[in-house]
């Protein structure tokens, strides 16, 4: 038996419809282009896609406490331009790359056609922490490579 869909928060589109299987609201469906947005049980908006029938657009994951936890663009279907990644000071289920210290607080990857080419990494205050000209910021940040900013991916659980 389906479970029943919970009462819809208001501000969530009448369009939305609830997904029993993942447990959350969504709006759109892009298989070729547009909008999509998914909000969770409680009514926070936690996931946005857009895409053109190109395959250029954008994805934008946010922490429960709405604050954003990742933004990648596409062109051609495949990531190219830049990325941003945040932490949260709650705990997420959302991702941070692995490898930076914890102090770092944002990363911001480009990338060319999937590859990073480019990394800079900033602290709470915006402050910018120095790279070597490799995107490896310095020693004391522990960070062996900018390439496993994308792939040595974590859950930030804790909110660390």
């Amino acid at each position: 038996m389906e479970e029943k869909a919970p009462k819809k928060p208001a501000h969530i589109p009448k369009e939305a419809v609830w997904n029993p299987k993942g447990e959350y609201w969504q709006l759109g469906d892009f298989k070729n282009r547009g909008l999509e947005q998914y909000w969770n049980k409680k009514g926070i908006l936690w996931h946005e896609n857009y895409r053109e029938t190109n395959g250029d657009g954008w994805t934008k994951r946010y922490h429960p406490d709405g604050t954003i936890a990742n933004y990648y663009t596409y062109k051609d279907h495949t990531e190219d331009g830049p990325a941003i990644f945040q932490r949260c000071k709650e705990p997420s289920p959302e991702f941070f790359p692995a490898g930076p210290h914890a102090s770092v607080w944002k990363a911001e990857v480009e990338f060319s056609k999937t590859q990073v080419v480019g990394v800079k990494y900033f602290l709470e205050d915006g402050t910018e922490v120095p790279c070597y000209g490799t995107g490896e910021p310095d020693a004391t940040l522990l960070l062996k490579s900018p390439h496993e900013l994308l792939y040595g991916m974590i859950r930030n659980i804790d909110g660390q």
